[in-house]
């Protein structure tokens, strides 16, 4: 119905159980549809992670009759942004690493340092004077994204002329 709204607090539930909050009033449109912004919603113990994440297009459906308004559709656009809580051994050698390589305003370690906290970096090293004094060489691995190449980047214009490895 024209104008019907669905109000902010409303449950929203996917398929498998997870349940999503309305976030923002919103009324239905001309088309007979209603976009509305969405947060997943925590379990019990105030967990969540990437479950919440859902594809466009996965059918959702009201957890409560709305009058006015069709239980089912589906999610416009991706919901996105939940990450899973880090693991105690990974979290253990994050800070372990991080203890160990204190900044030192440019120093080798420094460089390996920066170029992994990039997404997408696995492993980096750095070549100090790699092409002469005063340059540093930073040489960078992307095991999840170059994973057909064995992890070494290809880009579309061939090696450096300055590449002397």
């Amino acid at each position: 119905q024209v104008n019907q709204p669905l109000p902010a607090g409303t449950l929203i539930t996917r398929g498998d159980g997870q349940q999503y909050v309305v976030t923002s009033t919103a009324e239905v449109g001309p088309g007979g549809t209603v976009t509305v912004p969405i947060t997943a919603v925590a379990d019990p113990a105030g967990l969540l992670g990437a479950v919440g994440n859902t594809p466009a297009g996965t059918l959702l459906s009201l957890a409560q009759s709305v009058p006015g308004i069709q239980a089912a559709g589906s999610a416009a656009t991706a919901l996105t942004g939940g990450a899973d809580l880090e693991g105690d051994e990974p979290y253990r050698a994050r800070v372990l690493s991080a203890f160990q390589s204190t900044p030192q305003g440019g120093a080798q370690k420094d460089y390996t340092t920066w170029a992994t906290a990039v997404p997408g970096v696995s492993r980096a090293w750095c070549a100090p004077n790699g092409f002469g004094p005063g340059t540093v060489v930073v040489y960078v691995m992307l095991d999840g994204a170059e994973s057909a190449n064995g992890g070494f980047p290809v880009g579309s214009n061939g090696v450096s002329q300055f590449d002397q490895g």
